[in-house]
């Protein structure tokens, strides 16, 4: 390999090998999917076709398909991104480079980007009154270009290794010997690495391997943030198939069983109080995920389903368009009284709702990703977890690590990425993002009590990305409301007010929080989703960027966000 220049750096196309590293990725992307078009179109066929010299042919020739083109992948990918590093390695050298060669300029010396040398008109040496200052600094500038060419050399010979040892071979390609299965221990321990690690660990994969990651342990992978979405969807709904139809025959088991001892042993009430136990809390959770079924449904082709689990309360994440090839995606958290039997459909419908209402700003549909995510135990009416911050503080960090995972998932490409609550989710939004680590362009939130912060700056560096919508009758966001409405509780009432007001602070649309304050012209808590309404507009306003079209109350919206 010939010795790197200045000259050469200067000259070479760094957009001539990204689009390189977009080709082979590009490539890589697609064995992806034919890889797992061809796993999902013969993984039955040793159960369709189960004996006989020409099954046992098809099967071992179906598993050699399977396997050469899996381990295709993972080379193609390794090349596509050491290409992609090379290149943004190449365009920061350059800039470093041209920085310093138009400060010497700025100083009076000269630049030979050719031959690498810097001098310095004879005039410098005797006008500084002291020629070694000269010569040092003409040193410091010439150490600095071979510093870079140093790092330029480097990266060049480090991505022609990357090509070399991830070509295949001459006469056996990338082989059909199958790689090690993904065990559970190995899947437990990504739990403990960022979003960003897992993504990176996930993509090693070859497609065979992630197939049968999912297969074996769905639940493990489902929740796993950096796993890309139409993963987590595949395992998911495996996971939601598969325990529907084990708490359905839990269900009629313990049914036909206490049938049973009504009839033949009617005084055996123990046996009879522990099956009718069993039977309602395996419909229980059967309801649950009955209610997540039919929202999928509902929602067809453009539902992924991201999370679930039917035990204890329930979480829930459905997603309406992918949020890994959004333009534009937001992550709606909902608040008080809302559980996975009764408001996910509904809760579903109202992301539906602002996703198409974007329609209206963008020239073409699909750009938008909508994000339902109930990852936390939401307060209910029944006790005083409303007022106070423990359930927020347990779900912001949940929350911070999935908006992580987003980031780390997402293809290439600008990704606008918004946090979004309503009531008690914007504590939970709150949470999240007082961290300071909160990966988002916005926080939008409606009817929120308040964020635990007095500040929209404590939620983002720049407050003009904070947004609050909240209607004139809102007995949540509207504190007169809050004390009006406990007042009329006696004597817990004023405990409940006070408690209230002292656990979430002063509610964000207030003018001294420093958020933009968005028209909402709905009524009460629950109807800031109504289609066609301002309130809907205004929020898929704030979800595409164009701002200068919200309609505000008060405050100072940013500029534009530029696609």
């Amino acid at each position: 390999m010939s010795e790197v220049t200045l000259r050469m750096l200067f000259d070479v196309d760094t957009d001539a090998i990204g689009r390189r590293a977009d080709g082979w990725l590009r490539m890589a992307g697609s064995i992806d999917d034919a890889c797992e078009e061809l796993i999902r179109v013969s993984r039955d066929l040793e159960h369709v076709w189960p004996d006989g010299p020409a099954a046992e042919a098809a099967a071992a020739r179906g598993h050699d398909l399977r396997s050469e083109a899996s381990n295709a992948y993972p080379p193609c990918r390794r090349i596509g991104d050491a290409l992609r590093l090379h290149a943004d390695t190449l365009r920061g050298l350059q800039g470093r480079v041209q920085g310093i060669a138009a400060e010497a300029s700025g100083r009076g010396f000269s630049v030979d980007v050719t031959t690498g040398t810097v001098t310095a008109p004879s005039r410098m040496f005797t006008e500084s009154g002291s020629p070694q200052i000269v010569a040092q600094q003409i040193a410091a500038y010439v150490n600095e270009f071979r510093a870079i060419l140093a790092q330029a050399a480097e990266s060049d010979a480090s991505t022609a290794d990357a090509i070399s040892v991830n070509l295949p071979d001459a006469t056996a390609g990338f082989g059909t010997l199958g790689l090690p299965p993904v065990d559970e221990a190995t899947l437990r321990d990504q739990q403990g690495r960022t979003p960003k690690e897992v993504n990176g660990w996930w993509r090693t994969l070859t497609p065979e391997q992630q197939e049968q990651a999912i297969r074996d342990f769905p639940e493990l992978v489902g929740w796993l943030d950096g796993v890309p979405s139409t993963d987590r969807d595949v395992a998911n709904r495996l996971v939601l198939t598969t325990r529907m139809d084990a708490l359905r025959s839990d269900a009629d088991a313990h049914a036909r069983r206490l049938a049973d001892l009504l009839m033949n042993d009617p005084r055996n009430r123990f046996e009879i109080q522990r099956e009718t136990e069993a039977m309602n809390a395996a419909q229980s959770q059967l309801d649950k995920l009955a209610e997540v079924d039919k929202a999928l449904q509902r929602l067809g082709p453009p539902g992924l389903l991201l999370g679930v689990d039917g035990s204890g309360d329930g979480r829930v994440v459905i997603a309406v368009g992918d949020p890994d090839t959004a333009l534009h995606t937001g992550v709606w958290v909902p608040g008080l009284g809302t559980t996975m039997e009764g408001n996910t459909v509904d809760n579903v419908k109202r992301m539906q709702t602002v996703n198409a209402a974007t329609d209206l700003y963008l020239d073409q549909p699909g750009q938008v990703s909508t994000v339902y995510w109930l990852g936390y135990d939401a307060p209910d009416l029944n006790n005083f977890s409303v007022v106070g911050e423990g359930r927020s503080e347990q779900g912001g960090p949940s929350y911070l690590h999935f908006m992580e995972g987003l980031r780390a998932t997402h293809d290439t490409g600008p990704s606008h990425l918004v946090a979004m609550g309503h009531s008690y989710g914007s504590t939970v939004v709150a949470e999240a993002a007082l961290t300071g680590r909160l990966p988002v362009d916005d926080i939008m939130v409606q009817g929120s009590p308040g964020m635990h912060t007095d500040h929209a700056s404590d939620l983002m560096a720049d407050p003009r990305h904070v947004w609050a919508g909240s209607a004139g009758n809102d007995p949540v966001s509207e504190t007169s409301n809050v004390t009006k409405y406990t007042q009329l509780v006696p004597i817990a009432g004023p405990f409940i007010g006070d408690a209230y007001d002292d656990g979430h602070g002063v509610s964000p649309h207030e003018a001294a929080f420093g958020a933009n304050q968005y028209v909402v012209d709905t009524s009460g808590h629950t109807h800031y989703w109504e289609q066609d309404s301002e309130s809907v507009n205004n929020q898929a306003r704030v979800l595409v960027g164009q701002y200068s079209r919200v309609g505000t109350v008060h405050g100072s919206p940013p500029p534009d966000v530029v696609p």
